[in-house]
């Protein structure tokens, strides 16, 4: 069903000049992370860059891009061409994998591509439509639904989800220089270093061990931080 994870950077929209190096460096980065996946394929589109599952489980992907600096948030989504009956039918195939027991839904869509014919509402209540028909004892709250549909019409197609995952956000690590860290063992030192690494520092960390006063426990603490 999901096809395509979509890559969302936060922070980094507030960047103009040199906005260019910021993403080269998180795309970097993401596709280091994600290596040993061999049949990932990737597709950047400015301030948006999609991740081409071709088969692989998104639920091996999820848990990595959690933990890179830099991406602020991400979804799973299905793609499909900017037609309306197609996005139609992709809505109720996305929708049928939701668990709808006791749920309440909404549809909502961002019309990116100016060029399609119907407007946002529009496209909002004619996939709202077809879902009510199509799906047996579906029920709506425009204020506050259990699941919110999103349908995402881009001039590179389509594009629904209905789950947003949180990254670290912040700027990616290493794209403003590196910083020697001292751990000492506690939680303020590395604090610091989390911190450091999401405003785009590149850390590396130093402990300084003193046997026999100090514990091979206290030593592999920090190795474990």
């Amino acid at each position: 069903m999901y096809d395509h994870i979509l890559i969302r950077y936060g922070e980094l929209s507030l960047k103009k000049s040199n906005r260019n190096q910021f993403i080269k460096t998180i795309t970097t980065h993401i596709k280091n992370a994600l290596k040993k996946y061999e049949q990932l394929s990737y597709e950047s589109r400015g301030m948006r860059f999609y991740i081409i599952l071709n088969g692989e489980n998104p639920d091996n992907i999820i848990p990595v891009l959690k933990n890179i600096p830099g991406l602020y948030s991400f979804s799973l989504v299905a793609r499909c061409e900017s037609v309306l009956d197609e996005i139609k039918s992709l809505a109720v195939k996305v929708l049928k994998e939701e668990d709808l027991e006791n749920k309440t839904i909404k549809v909502e869509t961002n019309r990116a591509n100016k060029s399609f014919t119907l407007s946002s509402l529009e496209i909002s209540k004619e996939v709202s439509r077809e879902l009510f028909r199509t799906i047996p004892n579906l029920k709506a709250n425009v204020h506050n639904p259990d699941i919110l549909v999103n349908i995402d019409v881009r001039d590179e197609g389509t594009f629904i989800f209905t789950k947003i995952y949180y990254g670290m956000g912040g700027l990616p690590s290493g794209s403003l220089g590196r910083a020697m860290l001292m751990i000492s063992g506690g939680i303020d030192s590395i604090v610091s270093g989390i911190e450091a690494i999401k405003k785009g520092m590149d850390v590396e960390a130093i402990h300084y061990a003193s046997p026999p006063y100090t514990s091979d426990m206290a030593l592999q603490k920090v190795v474990d931080l």
